[in-house]
């Protein structure tokens, strides 16, 4: 949220380490799968795609909501 200050309409936004499967979750993708999940509920990003790649290695990306 740090550059949603600094974003127009077209910014793209990608967070590293969110993880949705449970069986692969780990400590270091707790806080940023949180953040996202905050971020899509108060409607401050839509998301287009997230991916668990493998154990404790996903991402999501979308655009931000302005």
């Amino acid at each position: 949220m740090n550059c949603f200050h600094f974003a127009h309409s077209d910014s793209i936004v990608a967070m590293d380490d969110t993880m949705y499967k449970r069986e692969w979750m780990q400590g270091w993708t707790i806080g940023p799968t949180k953040a996202w999940l905050e971020a899509l509920g108060q409607k401050k990003i839509t998301e287009f795609e997230r991916k668990d790649y493998s154990n404790g290695r996903g991402m999501s990306w979308g655009k931000f909501m302005i």
